[in-house]
């Protein structure tokens, strides 16, 4: 959830803020010399009121509730609050990983040889689990 609340953050950013200040900062010949005649100005005009007229209607239902919140500051902390407790009442019916289980057709085999064996005793035992399961793989068609 935090990814895609940032993911759409950066998208409303990258959507207002960014050629906001772009109008702002870059020099009307400056643009004209880049961009040239290459596009049709109509058709840019009217995609700019169009963005200008719902970008407004955001900026003014965002001053709504922006000022609605100052106004009552106690309901305001308690709806914040009411929510992050839902989220942490949520909490135990998410799962516990990011990415679901697979199988890798693999398994791990532990196995503990007594304490002081020499090392190469223990490499004999492994090589004797190695070929145990290897006759169990063939056994059950595995490969």
């Amino acid at each position: 959830m935090a990814v895609v609340l940032s993911l759409l953050a950066s998208y409303v950013v990258a959507m207002t803020v960014v050629p906001l200040f772009c109008a702002k900062l870059i020099k009307k010949h400056q643009a004209d010399e880049e961009v040239g005649t290459r596009f049709d100005r109509r058709a840019v005009r009217q995609d700019c009121r169009r963005f200008n007229t719902y970008f407004d209607m955001l900026v003014g239902k965002y001053d709504r509730s922006l000022s609605t919140a100052l106004l009552r500051p106690v309901a305001t902390v308690a709806g914040l609050a009411g929510v992050s407790l839902l989220c942490l009442a949520m909490y135990p019916l998410m799962g516990v990983a990011f990415f679901p289980r697979t199988d890798p057709g693999q398994f791990v085999i532990n196995f503990k040889a007594s304490s002081g064996t020499r090392i190469e005793l223990s490499e004999q035992y492994a090589k004797q689990v190695e070929t145990l399961c290897a006759r169990s793989c063939q056994k059950m068609n595995w490969g």
